[in-house]
């Protein structure tokens, strides 16, 4: 009687290892852009939500709330940066524009902090670009009116390309951008 010893030979493990590495050469970049683009989606919706409750704070509150964008210490810049370095929503009890945060949780001028978003995670992967009407904050009145003008914010990922981006009517409603919305980007982005 003659045994026959199973397994594979070497050529047929090379084959496999081979078809493998095919095929995970050929996954590889399409999961890095899948990645990019969650980054790119998490980003804009993040402000969305920002941008929704500084409208929400105006309406309820019966106030002025500003949406600013802040430097990487946490502060409402009007400096050269980026929307991408952070945000922060404040009540703006008298029409300011900027806030200093003097017990975590009231500004200087006594209307209340709402939020704080720090920025950078996703620096390396892209930033947010502007219109010239939303450079610097954004201000909704008592009945969540966003003043007389309409902003556009455009994510610019790492090649210079834009993928999602929001608009903020006059109305104070906030909606997705369509691909003709979207601002084109540039190596950077002035102010």
């Amino acid at each position: 009687m003659q045994y026959r010893v199973g397994g594979v030979t070497l050529p047929e493990l090379l084959v496999v290892i081979v078809i493998l590495l095919l095929l995970f050469a050929l996954a590889v970049p399409a999961w890095q852009r899948t990645v990019q683009s969650h980054r790119a989606w998490s980003e804009v919706n993040s402000l969305h939500s920002a941008l929704q409750l500084a409208r929400e704070t105006a309406i309820s509150r019966g106030h002025h709330a500003v949406l600013c964008r802040t430097d990487t210490s946490g502060h409402c810049t009007v400096e050269a940066g980026s929307w991408s370095d952070g945000w922060k929503v404040f009540e703006a009890l008298d029409g300011q524009t900027s806030c200093l945060a003097m017990d975590g949780a009231q500004c200087q001028h006594g209307g209340a902090l709402i939020h704080v978003r720090h920025g950078g995670a996703n620096a390396a992967h892209g930033q947010l670009s502007h219109n010239h009407n939303i450079r610097h904050y954004v201000r909704f009145d008592p009945q969540g009116m966003a003043g007389n003008h309409n902003g556009t914010f455009t994510w610019c990922g790492a090649d210079n390309r834009a993928e999602y981006g929001l608009v903020i009517l006059r109305t104070g409603r906030v909606r997705a951008a369509s691909p003709a919305d979207l601002l084109p980007c540039a190596s950077d982005n002035p102010d």
